[in-house]
């Protein structure tokens, strides 16, 4: 990817190429004042990273990294270790967005996406996050194996926030 500058003077375009932001530089960008950092991880095609957003929250960011292709559809599971879905249906989920730009062309981006849990959950849970690849199409609603996995983990919610020696926070030191 690569940005495009037409200078004024001479009418000349020159391309800027952008470096790579590194999973450091993301994970600030979209963390936010009072957000706790659970988990984070880059794979092959994604940046991922879960923060305890208060309110008993949890903010879900993600990128896909450039040159990588495109999301056709996306699935979050939220669940405890038994499989039972974390998810506080009485609340809603709301986009997490910050400014881009400046003046009247700027918009919001969005970085993620804010996940009400349940208020009593106090635990492990299991977040696993699918998607199928835009080059594939979109996966039909039954279970398909277009969807392939990006990250599946385990993180602790609630008052016990020390991970185990199974957590991957206790093997990547995050």
């Amino acid at each position: 990817m690569a940005v495009w500058l037409a200078l004024a003077a001479g009418g000349v375009d020159l391309e800027i190429p952008r470096l790579p932001e590194s999973l450091d530089s993301w994970t600030a960008r979209v963390e936010r004042p009072g957000y706790t950092l659970r988990y984070r991880s880059q794979t092959r095609t994604h940046c991922v990273a879960l923060f305890d957003a208060g309110d008993d929250c949890l903010a879900f960011c993600r990128k896909r990294i450039a040159g990588t292709g495109s999301d056709a559809e996306v699935k979050i599971a939220i669940t405890d270790v038994s499989g039972k879905s974390l998810e506080d249906t009485s609340r809603k989920c709301r986009p997490l967005t910050r400014p881009k730009g400046l003046g009247p062309t700027s918009r919001a981006a969005c970085d993620g996406e804010v996940i009400p849990i349940a208020r009593t959950f106090n635990g492990r849970m299991r977040v696993v996050f699918r998607v199928a690849d835009a080059a594939e199409g979109p996966a039909p609603a039954k279970a398909d194996p277009k969807l392939r996995t990006v990250v599946d983990v385990h993180i602790y919610w609630g008052e016990r926030t020390v991970p185990d020696a199974e957590s991957p926070q206790a093997r990547t030191g995050e």
